[in-house]
């Protein structure tokens, strides 16, 4: 592996290090075009939501990479999330990220 793919499996193996707090439900939902991952408290959620872009410098990381990350921000604020799957350089250069596929 060289170039993109060595950085994101480098990434993910950095990533996959920390634990993911119990508590929590996941769905894989359609956020305007874009696959996403919505997570929740495995309760009720507490009125309002946080919209969690993902690390990686916009060539490496996903939803499921920090997902360490965007659990312990719904498990502390009671809040839920959604974390939405961008498009990733090199294979869709800026400002790909920012638009639908």
């Amino acid at each position: 592996m060289t170039g993109a793919a060595e950085q994101r499996a480098g990434y993910a193996a950095l990533m996959s290090a920390w634990p993911v707090p119990d508590g929590i439900r996941t769905t894989e939902v359609d956020l305007g075009g874009l696959r996403a991952l919505l997570i929740e408290p495995a309760g009720e959620s507490r009125p309002g939501s946080v919209l969690f872009f993902h690390g990686g410098g916009y060539v490496a990381g996903s939803p499921e990479t920090e997902l360490f990350l965007t659990a312990h921000l719904v498990t502390r604020t009671g809040f839920r999330a959604c974390s939405p799957d961008y498009r990733l350089a090199p294979e869709h250069p800026f400002p790909a990220a920012s638009r639908t596929v």
